[in-house]
């Protein structure tokens, strides 16, 4: 089951998500025109664009993250069907020693992906209700629809992975689909917007990102998503979805 995540907020304007989507042409082309039809006669859309785009100048030369190869609308949350495809790619792909993690670490409510000055790694998440967009804490509760976004601060250039737990415990890549992603060290953030939204079931949701000089097994990750491993930084970040009044 899959939802499409909106282009336009209630009140009309192309939404940041949707921005970051269009400026990485990861719309389809029915998406593009109605984006292009908005931004021609909406000055509040026109500024947002323009924002996002002195955000890019702004930053250093680095490789982004290949996003429009592998657009994706899934919802977050028990029910999503990967058995399939996750089978498939483990029966192609060559096997790689197993390798033990250093430590298990017990989740808190304290994770709320807070970079500090000296971190190697920095990982947040962000929510788009449709209103406004905001940056996650331990203490934010998301409703079925909001749709999210992530933003990395890598200062040393590693290989990324995006986990997604739901309240059951049942843990997915949420980027990138396959193996790890290359990244580049960046002296700002790097966003990523996978077309994901919350599904309506009720719970603890975490968010695990790691960046890795020697990535472990893909497969052991989303197996102990919760352990240290010796060559990765680690962030994470727990909100909890509630139904909407």
């Amino acid at each position: 089951m899959t939802e499409r995540v909106d282009l336009f907020t209630r009140e009309g304007h192309v939404s940041e998500l949707s921005l970051a989507r269009y400026e990485a042409g990861e719309l389809e082309p029915s998406e593009r025109e109605a984006v292009e039809a908005v931004l021609a006669r909406d000055p509040t859309s026109q500024a947002m664009l323009a924002e996002l785009r002195s955000m890019v100048l702004a930053a250093p030369p680095a490789p982004l993250i290949d996003l429009a190869s592998r657009r994706r609308s899934w919802l977050v949350g028990l029910g999503i069907a990967v058995a399939a495809s996750l089978a498939a790619w483990v029966l192609t792909r060559p096997p790689e020693p197993e390798r033990e993690p250093i430590a298990q670490r017990k989740p808190t409510p304290a994770d709320d992906g807070v970079r500090t000055k000296g971190q190697r790694f920095g990982f947040e998440l962000w929510i788009d209700d449709g209103e406004r967009s905001f940056r996650a804490s331990a203490s934010t509760e998301v409703h079925a629809g909001d749709k999210l976004a992530f933003r990395v601060y890598p200062r040393v250039p590693g290989q990324l992975l995006i986990v997604c737990i739901d309240p059951q415990g049942l843990a997915l890549a949420c980027h990138p689909s396959e193996g790890f992603a290359s990244v580049e060290a960046r002296g700002d953030g790097l966003t990523i917007t996978p077309g994901l939204a919350f599904d309506a079931a009720p719970g603890e949701e975490r968010f695990v990102a790691l960046l890795c000089t020697d990535p472990p097994a893909r497969e052991q990750v989303l197996a102990n998503p919760d352990a240290e491993w010796p060559t990765c930084e680690r962030a994470s970040v727990q909100v909890r979805k509630a139904a909407r009044l």
